[in-house]
């Protein structure tokens, strides 16, 4: 195992150094320049969108969208409506569809092109006469 191990950081960083050579004012300089290749770090996809309540998102507000990923390099916003967006955070998006329920996917992928893929459901709340509701059939008189 331990062979593994040493082997998996042998491939996954590597550094090339040459020799120091005496310069003139007596210090050492490199004869040539160091090349560093570090692993990638791991890559997760997540956002929180910040005005969004228990039961949803209210109608016709702008969402404040935090994108929670980590070593991400680019970024495909899927909203369900047959909008997307490629922004990091997102901006000026808003839902009208009263009643509606979308599922907001966020993919993101790292300098290796390895992508990852987070999504949520969201129900978008009435606000009709500014007091958020959920729209019920009409009820028939008796």
């Amino acid at each position: 195992m331990k062979h593994l191990l040493t082997i998996f950081l042998l491939l996954t960083t590597i550094v090339i150094v040459t020799g120091c050579k005496k310069s003139s004012n007596g210090g050492s300089e490199r004869s040539s320049d160091q090349i560093v290749t570090e692993p990638l770090k791991p890559l997760s996809a997540a956002f929180k969108i910040n005005n969004s309540t228990e039961h949803g998102l209210l109608e016709a507000n702008y969402l404040d969208f935090n994108n929670l990923s980590q070593n991400a390099i680019s970024y495909f916003w899927d909203f369900g409506d047959g909008t997307v967006s490629t922004d990091k955070v997102p901006s000026n998006f808003y839902y009208g569809a009263c009643g509606a329920n979308y599922t907001i996917r966020l993919t993101v992928k790292n300098a290796a092109g390895k992508a990852v893929t987070f999504s949520e459901c969201y129900h978008i709340i009435c606000t009709r006469g500014g007091v958020p509701h959920s729209p019920l059939p009409p009820t028939k008189s008796k």
